[in-house]
């Protein structure tokens, strides 16, 4: 049969900004893995625009990623990891 599911999103944000929180429908979670890849991958003149970091896991282990797309070129590099993140 068909189950039910919730989320439950709490965001606390240090400082003022534009910030986006996006949720889709569900698909697989293979399906989900696939395209994050193919994004991880994807160049624009030479540069990687995604990045991508684990934001926690779900009840049954598996990643809950946050997905940076910017021009990382642009950001300021004075971050310990030199990726201005």
């Amino acid at each position: 049969g068909h189950g039910l599911y919730g989320a439950t999103f709490t965001m606390q944000l240090d400082s003022a900004g534009v910030y986006y929180l996006a949720m889709c429908y569900p698909y697989t979670y293979s399906d989900l893995m696939a395209y994050q890849k193919r994004m991880l991958h994807t160049r624009i003149g030479g540069r990687t625009v995604c990045k991508r970091s684990l934001l926690c896991r779900t009840i049954r282990g598996n990643r809950v990623d946050v997905l940076t797309i910017t021009d990382f070129a642009s950001l300021p590099h004075d971050t310990p990891d030199g990726g201005g993140m």
